[in-house]
């Protein structure tokens, strides 16, 4: 696929020849798995493979990385299927990608993602992704305002990992690029030598949640509404990694437009700061199908939370130099300065 992750069906059959995934399952947005059989799409409804016309946008190859065996609870709830088959066929496509990954081969996360250029005039990701995206001149970052994002490592309740320092040498699973990348070492840093952080890049978000459910992963860092999921199941939270969020404002986008719906956000932001409670059960949007049930999106917290101060020249220039230091960016890729990267 284009992006390793997200791609249309013909992208994601070329990923799976590319890597050599003679089984390879990709997921549609509605929870279900689709396979590439003989040239023929199928999906399995419960009973068995069937030809059926694939979504736009199937989830593959990058994402497959953290797919977990699904749990008698979940299969019975989605009425998927109940043999012994449906674990190892995952299991294999499981191995084989991940290896990939540690290969090297693949490579991508939200700084690729936006390096790449992406279709609204504003997006949000990890500061750090942003101002990376940013220095490259691949987008302006806007520097009137920036959000918080709570964020933690979490562990199963039963886990040997009781505190900080015994995750040492363990995979703790995050996204490439990403946020949970960025916010892991920075949060494991205070506790661990830098040769004992060991970070495994498993997917898009919904897969480390799924894979801390059904026991595939030890250790995963999560944020938003898998962040609340995991501590409302009894997950434990060893680290906290909570972290800052940049906006990346697209060259053709109008500043005016801009300016307006950044008061938008803020507005939207007091009305939450005010009554949460009206507002929780946008979670639900938030969350595949599969993990709705497991919810109880009342207990869930406001989530990220906009700031309505400037992302300075301190805290840009601080963030690019800690990236440097940990290896973190092309050390040739050019660094724009303040002014040309950030929209003040």
């Amino acid at each position: 696929m284009t992006d390793l992750r997200w791609g249309s069906p013909s992208d994601a059959g070329g990923a799976a020849a590319r890597f050599g995934l003679a089984d390879a399952r990709f997921r549609g947005g509605d929870g279900g798995w689709w396979r590439l059989a003989e040239g023929t799409w199928e999906t399995y409804d419960g009973g068995g493979w069937r030809a059926a016309r694939p979504p736009d946008r199937l989830e593959g190859a990058a994402d497959i990385v953290a797919a977990p065996r699904r749990s008698t609870v979940e299969r019975a709830e989605s009425g998927g299927p109940r043999d012994s088959s449906f674990p190892k066929f995952i299991e294999r496509s499981v191995v084989d990608v991940s290896g990939a990954y540690r290969a090297g081969q693949i490579s991508s996360g939200a700084f690729e993602d936006m390096a790449k250029g992406r279709s609204s005039d504003v997006s949000c990701a990890c500061h750090w992704a942003v101002n990376a995206a940013a220095a490259a001149q691949h987008g302006r970052m806007y520097g009137k305002t920036y959000s918080v994002c709570p964020s933690g490592i979490f562990v199963p309740a039963d886990s040997p990992y009781r505190q900080p320092a015994d995750l040492a040498g363990v995979e703790v699973s995050v996204g490439f690029h990403s946020g949970s990348h960025y916010s892991a070492i920075q949060g494991l840093a205070p506790f661990l030598e830098r040769d004992q952080i060991a970070l495994h890049f498993a997917g898009r978000p919904n897969d480390r949640l799924r894979g801390m459910i059904d026991g595939r992963i030890k250790a995963a860092n999560v944020w938003g509404g898998q962040y609340y999921l995991l501590e409302q199941l009894g997950f434990r939270k060893l680290v906290d990694t909570t972290f800052v969020m940049g906006f990346l404002v697209s060259p053709d986008a109008e500043v005016e437009d801009v300016k307006r719906y950044f008061r938008a956000l803020l507005r939207a932001q007091q009305e939450i700061d005010i009554e949460p409670e009206r507002y929780k059960h946008f979670w639900l949007k938030e969350m595949p199908k599969d993990m709705q049930g497991l919810a109880d999106v009342r207990r869930f917290g406001p989530g990220e939370r906009i700031v309505s101060q400037p992302y300075t020249r301190e805290m840009y220039e601080r963030a690019y130099r800690w990236m440097k230091t940990w290896d973190l960016m092309d050390a040739a890729e050019p660094a724009a300065d303040y002014y040309e990267a950030v929209l003040t």
